[in-house]
């Protein structure tokens, strides 16, 4: 008798630890309670979109942030707009037990979900490509994914050591176009990344210079940029044909001799699966031309 007692409360114990869920932490240091796995995900986040993808995730995905767009199969997601101009009809069509989204998301929506029960997780995937190790580890573990997660952290974290311990001697010195003016005036100027940017990690595993790793401003005027006359300019590759046929820049050295590097804007979206890919087009392209000392 006794020892069906202690089964029935074995039982008892089981059920009610099943009810109560489990309770993760997000990275904006929310607590969120989920009844079970989620089975029907809303992502509004592409860089998290295309990791769920790497986990094979993708069939929980009923619904995406029009700007993810990657993989191919992540158009064959129903849209629900962007994060600042949401379609809450369609949100509640697909029924979604979980939104996953990055911490920049507007307070106004993070309040409406909640106020429709909509379990919510946010993440912080930071300008370096080390943010994602944590923002990973919690995917994995709202997925019950943490093994296949810690698998794919140690992958990275090999990679960038090799890309570390092959680092070239020389450096070229490169000059990131993020947004240019289409003028002619000299004093007009150019936006491009300093040292807080992701894009200048992307440039130092790359073996390339950030000329203006230490400009605050992030903007360069056109006879500055004349002056420096960097040895490589990388741009997306949306901006080439026009950066490359402004009379201005076609006095710099890259242009006149052809070392302009494009990269699909794409492939730089913030710190998904595919930034060491980039990583690996500007070292191929650099090292044709910088040789060793």
């Amino acid at each position: 008798m006794r020892k069906i007692v202690v089964v029935l409360l074995s039982i008892l114990c089981l059920v009610s630890c099943k009810d109560k869920g489990r309770i993760i932490t997000d990275q904006a240091d929310r607590q969120v309670r989920l009844e079970q796995e989620p089975q029907r995900v809303i992502c509004l986040s592409p860089a998290m979109g295309e990791w769920m993808y790497k986990l094979g995730l993708q069939d929980k995905i009923i619904g995406k942030n029009s700007l993810c767009t990657y993989p191919e199969d992540f158009n064959n997601k129903t849209s629900v707009g962007t994060v600042y101009l949401l379609d809450t009809i369609i949100i509640k069509s697909l029924n979604p037990d979980m939104i996953i989204s990055e911490t920049q998301l507007p307070k106004q929506w993070l309040q409406w979900f909640e106020d429709n029960n909509i379990n919510v997780v946010l993440f912080q995937t930071g300008n370096r490509i080390e943010s994602i190790y944590p923002a990973l580890s919690l995917l994995g573990e709202v997925f019950n994914q943490q093994q296949r997660t810690q698998t794919i952290i140690d992958s990275l974290k090999n990679e960038i050591a090799t890309l570390n311990s092959t680092m070239p001697k020389a450096k070229a010195q490169a000059y990131f176009v993020i947004q240019y003016f289409k003028g002619v005036g000299m004093n007009d100027g150019d936006q491009t990344v300093n040292k807080e940017h992701l894009f200048h990690q992307i440039m130092e595993l790359a073996g390339a210079e950030n000329l203006e790793a230490d400009n605050a401003s992030k903007y360069v005027a056109r006879k500055d940029l004349l002056q420096a006359d960097p040895q490589y300019i990388i741009l997306y590759s949306k901006d080439k044909e026009r950066f490359c046929s402004t009379p201005i820049y076609q006095q710099l050295s890259a242009v006149k001799e052809g070392r302009v590097i494009a990269l699909d804007k794409d492939i730089l979206q913030a710190n998904s699966p595919r930034l060491l890919d980039a990583v690996k087009q500007i070292r191929k392209q650099i090292n044709n031309e910088v040789k060793e000392d």
